[in-house]
């Protein structure tokens, strides 16, 4: 999986680092949503997370099959993103 993407909706998330991306997919499993949310606006806020909006072109840049996460980056942008697979088409 590699070249131009798009991402698939509105809810997907991502972190520059894999393991700030796995804390948020804890807190999505753990269905403890204000820590999900207070992670993220933290993440957001100092520039560590994103949250992607549905439509947005990406390439894919790495890849952890077995994590099911990809590594992204937003077109015309140099930083990257650990997202989940499902976020790219």
């Amino acid at each position: 999986m590699t070249g131009e993407r798009t991402i698939a909706g509105d809810s997907y998330v991502g972190c520059i680092s894999r393991k700030d991306q796995d804390k948020l997919t804890n807190y999505a499993v753990q269905k403890d949503l204000d820590a999900f949310r207070r992670f993220l606006a933290a993440g957001i806020l100092t520039g560590r997370c994103t949250q992607f909006k549905r439509g947005e072109t990406v390439y894919v840049m790495d890849t952890a099959i077995f994590s099911g996460l990809v590594k992204v980056r937003r077109k015309g942008e140099t930083a990257e993103y650990w997202t989940n697979i499902e976020a790219v088409q």
